[in-house]
Order: structure tokens, then sequence, then C-alpha cells
């Protein structure tokens, strides 16, 4: 409210008011209120800024005469700066009903693409990004003798039910309502389309019955997070399909849903070695003897061994 009116000299009050504190520190966050706005827009131009102020002492308008900086806005066509460098501008009046002047054609100047000073890599990675190891060996290849028709060739949706039937037999097996849990977990991902039930339950059990034979786990643990700090300062994050806690260590073993014969299980096997390896690392990082890596064909209905290195 306009408290004095239009008066703003010769009022004794209005004097003291405005020599007070609070005057004082209402100016200052006025004043930086407009630095901060001006900052803002003066700072968003790539290539031209054009400046408006009033025409009355347009050197010390409201926002300029804040940042205390005499050079700010040119005279000529000439902006020097402090450090020497220079600025092309240009500088007008323009009088209140003047026709309006007709805008100055202007092409902007592309800054050409830099090329990157050092090659970028991921901050976080993957164990299945995992380039294969370099000498891995193939050992043993088991034939389980269970092979998973499919019907289709989405593998990455069968993969995914396989895997979830076999995490869910392995915790929680033999449930007298087993095929019907491995039917609504393959709804659930889409993939009983590709795989029946029936097969994909026989496939989670031979599986258990052989790991639980060969190995004699004292315990067997299905879809374990894993993260750690892996080579050059970048994390390893990712989940490990089966461990096995045995006497000898402990085993790890990865599902592969690849529908290769078993002729070439070992070729496709040893391109899992990078991966197998980042599993061992990780256990290795929490002081979990490592006493064997195996890939676990599901659909193939295979194990083969595989040297982690």
């Amino acid at each position: 409210p306009r408290v004095f009116g239009g008066h703003s000299s010769g009022v004794a009050v209005l004097d003291r008011i405005a020599t007070s504190e609070e005057a004082r520190q209402c100016e200052e966050k006025g004043a930086s209120e407009s630095r901060r706005l001006a900052y803002v827009g003066m700072s968003r131009a790539r290539d031209l800024l054009v400046v408006a102020a009033p025409s009355r002492k347009p050197r010390t308008g409201a926002w300029v005469h804040t940042f205390e900086c005499d050079w700010l806005l040119p005279a000529g066509d000439v902006l020097a700066l402090p450090d020497g460098g220079t600025i092309p501008a240009a500088s007008m009046d323009l009088d209140e009903g003047a026709e309006a002047m007709a805008p100055t054609a202007f092409t902007p100047t592309w800054f050409p693409e830099r090329e990157p000073l050092v090659e970028r890599v991921r901050a976080v990675v993957s164990p299945s990004d995992a380039e294969p190891v370099e000498g891995a060996e193939v050992g043993e290849i088991v034939d389980l003798g269970v092979r998973v028709k499919i019907h289709g060739e989405d593998m990455t949706v069968i993969g995914s039910g396989l895997h979830a039937v076999l995490a869910a037999e392995l915790v929680n097996p033999d449930q007298p309502d087993a095929k019907e849990r491995a039917q609504a977990i393959l709804e659930g991902y889409g993939a009983d389309a590709y795989v029946g039930a029936e097969e994909a339950l026989a496939c989670a059990r031979s599986f258990r019955a052989h790991v639980e034979e060969r190995f004699r786990p004292s315990r067997v643990l299905a879809e374990c997070p894993l993260v750690y700090p892996g080579e050059g300062g970048r994390v390893v994050t990712g989940w490990l399909d089966v461990l096995l806690e045995t006497p000898d260590g402990w085993v790890i073993v990865d599902h592969k849903s690849s529908p290769r014969p078993r002729g070439e299980w070992a070729e496709e096997a040893r391109a899992y070695s990078g991966q197998l390896r980042a599993y061992a690392r990780a256990l290795d990082a929490a002081g979990r003897p490592v006493a064997g890596c195996w890939i676990h064909f599901a659909v193939g209905g295979g194990m083969v061994q595989v040297s982690a290195l």
C-alpha cells in the first residue's frame, strides 16, 4: 500500500524508515535478487545477447548497478573486457514512438563438435558383459537327459521363464502344487506359449537331482545378488543363478537357455568364461573359496564345467 501517497521526500518518518537496518537488509536482498535474475538471463545466451535498458541512466539501472561493473554495457561497436579481450557489440538509442526498426539479419555460428579427450567407460558393469577369458578351458560335460521342447524363438522370454521355474524348484522342491506354480510363473513372464509347464518342471527337477547327487551341497542358493568393486574403480553388479555350498567350497552355476546341440556346448560354454570369472571374483572378494564353475544348458539338458581362471 502507498502509505505516503505520491510523496517520496520531506516525510520525516519515511526518512527514518529508509535509514533503518530493516531497510538496508531489504535493499541488499533486492540487489541480490536483481543480480540473480540478471545472471540467469545473461548467461543463457550462446551467440547473441540483447540488453534492453531504460533510456534514463542506462548504466545505473536497478539491476545493472548491482554488479558494480562500469564496463558491463557497450557504448560503441566493441565491448572491452577487463582481461583485455573484446566482444563485437552495438549500442543504439531508441526514441519512444519512433518507427519500428527492421531486425538485422543474423547467422548463428555453430561450435564444431569436439572429440572426447578420453574414452568414457561405464561406472557400473554387469558380469554378463564380460569378454571371454583367454585360455579358459572346458572340463567335464554332463548330459542330464532332459531336453526342453520350445515353441518359438524369443529366447529372452523363454530364458526368463525357465530361470524363475528353476529357482522356485530349488528353493521349494517337491511341492504338491509345483506344476501349477510353474504354469503361473511361465504365464507371468509371457513364456507359457513357448514352454510347457511340465517340461519346465522336469528340467528343474532333473537339474536339482543332479546337483544334489553330484555335489552334496549343504546349502543351495538361487538368484543371489552380488556387488563388488572391479577393475579401474568400476562397480560390478548382477545376479548369480545358483550357488552351491559344498565341503570343497562354493560351486557356481549359471543357466543358459540356448537350444544348441551337445556338440556345440563346449564352444558356447567357453564364451561365458568371462561371466563366470566375474562371479568367482565376487566370491573371492567375500572370502568364499570357489570349487568350480558350470554352465547349465536348461533347454539342451546338460552341464559344462568351465575353468574361470
